[in-house]
């Protein structure tokens, strides 16, 4: 998986495949494996050429921004995503006028806030989805009619799953 990350400022690429013991992290050209201790507390070991630090990862929901603590300091962190480039969340496409609703990854619908056949307004929260203990709202990006609800509220849901289907009222 390739993807943009801004960290105090900065932007850097990212790359990350998944190890036998946890993952393998390329940024920009430096390579480190991070390894899940506990998803509970978002803790994690993190190996740069050798040498090991314990990071935590915590998101304040209001401003809807993401933080890392290593070595006593507090690091902003923001993904760059199609949200930030286009105003679309990373877990949503619009394909034929129809927006599909994904499962960033792993994680638990916390709540499905629409129904099969239900008009929707741009911007209404249509369900939120909890990974890595973020909770993540997502809403329609144009007015329209819900086609497909594949899942309910408590359901586990996998990487890339199809949630559920808005079609767009012309």
């Amino acid at each position: 998986m390739d993807s943009e990350l801004i960290l105090i400022g900065k932007q850097y690429s990212v790359s990350v495949e998944k190890t036998k013991d946890g993952y393998k992290f390329k940024i920009d050209d430096e390579q480190a494996d991070f390894m899940p201790i506990d998803f509970e507390t978002n803790c994690f070991k993190l190996n740069i050429n050798g040498t090991v630090k314990t990071v935590y990862v915590a998101t304040d929901k209001k401003k809807g921004q993401s933080y890392a603590h290593i070595d006593g300091m507090v690091l902003p962190i923001q993904a760059v995503t199609e949200e930030l480039e286009e105003g679309m969340s990373s877990a949503e496409e619009i394909i034929d006028g129809k927006q599909l609703i994904h499962a960033p990854m792993p994680g638990k619908i916390v709540k499905i806030a629409v129904e099969e056949g239900q008009e929707v307004k741009e911007k209404q929260l249509l369900c939120v989805v909890e990974a890595m203990k973020m909770e993540n709202e997502i809403r329609a990006k144009f007015e329209g009619v819900v086609k497909e609800v594949n899942n309910k509220d408590g359901d586990l849901v996998g990487t890339e799953e199809t949630i559920l289907i808005v079609e767009k009222i012309e």
